[in-house]
């Protein structure tokens, strides 16, 4: 399970300040030093625990490590990411179609829209994963538009 040593590199926050400043471009262990509150040495270290994650690259450049993003580093953390959101949206669409025990009557139910997906008033039409607007696809559309 490679996505924990991700979600445990990114949990330091300097090492989260070091990778967002990295997913502008790459940078030498100087410039990125640059402004924080801890030294050179101590973001080496920090660089060498986001390489161990495979979450940053290091190529040579001259006498000068440069250091980048690697662009698979997050696939695993995306991927658990991806079935976790499915396990809540498959306990979300349960517990919308369950029985309520106080009146007797069943859990509203979507009504579909065009070519079989949730109407939305955002620009995802009920097919966007993140639903943006404050819309939330069904589980079907979610796993359809995933494949």
């Amino acid at each position: 399970m490679a996505y924990q040593r991700v979600i445990q590199a990114l949990a330091d926050p300097t090492r989260r300040m070091i990778f967002e400043r990295l997913r502008r471009g790459p940078l030498p262990v100087r410039r990125l030093a640059e402004g924080l509150e801890v030294t050179r040495p101590a973001v080496s270290q920090h660089l060498k625990v986001l390489v161990g994650a495979g979450l940053v690259h290091v190529r040579r450049q001259g006498t000068s490590r440069i250091y980048g993003v690697e662009i698979q580093g997050l696939g695993e953390l995306r991927q658990y990411l991806d079935r976790l959101w499915d396990d809540v949206l498959g306990a979300f669409e349960v517990e919308a179609n369950r029985e309520s025990p106080a009146k007797g009557t069943q859990g509203t139910k979507r009504t579909k829209g065009k070519k079989g997906k949730s109407p939305c008033s955002t620009s995802c039409g009920g097919s966007s994963r993140m639903g943006g607007g404050g819309c939330m696809p069904s589980l079907s559309t979610v796993r359809a538009t995933s494949s």
